[in-house]
């Protein structure tokens, strides 16, 4: 079962990716499936990746879902959608400075959402070196879950775009590269 069927399915969400019936069995699979993935999120990495995550849920919204056509191209949506995006941009670009271990988890858990295509938060992630293994491990298979936050599914990286990125961040990092451009990759979408 696909990851996002499965969360839209444990969410009791009217989502069907793949066009099949569904029933009650399949609602089990799916909380059963989300019970072993979903990752609580500790308040202290929460706190510091909830206010890019909050600005990208009112652009999910106001916009539409990252791979869809904008619903804000022009007027006053465009200008807010474009002030959001800088506003996730120096909140990135803070986090990366700070100096903390709830930061390095904090990029790596960024690394699950789609928030534009820059790739920012997994340069930050593989400058930082064999340190950040441990979390690409940790988070590489699982869903984050934030607390006191319900983010649409939709936010999440489709499971194989997720995995070429942690696995070429990985890679990387064992290269000895300092981004995804040193490693000779870019990004994956």
């Amino acid at each position: 079962m696909r990851v996002e069927t499965a969360i839209c399915l444990a969410s009791m969400l009217v989502c069907n990716l793949s066009n099949e019936k569904l029933g009650p069995a399949d609602a089990r699979e799916a909380s059963e499936y989300l019970a072993q993935k979903l990752t609580t999120v500790q308040p202290r990495v929460a706190a510091l990746v909830t206010p890019i995550l909050d600005l990208q849920e009112i652009s999910v919204r106001e916009c539409g879902t990252p791979g869809t056509a904008s619903r804000c191209t022009e007027g006053t949506k465009y200008d807010n959608e474009l002030q959001r995006k800088k506003q996730m941009s120096q909140l990135l670009q803070k986090l990366i400075r700070e100096n903390s271990v709830a930061r390095d988890e904090a990029l790596v858990v960024l690394m699950c959402f789609y928030l534009g295509e820059s790739q920012e938060e997994t340069d930050a992630v593989i400058q930082r070196g064999k340190e950040m293994i441990k979390y690409l491990n940790k988070y590489r298979h699982a869903i984050p879950s934030i607390p006191g936050r319900a983010y649409p599914a939709s936010m999440l990286k489709d499971s194989d775009v997720k995995a070429d990125d942690f696995a070429g961040a990985k890679k990387a990092i064992e290269k000895g590269a300092h981004s995804t451009t040193d490693a000779g990759g870019g990004p994956s979408r």
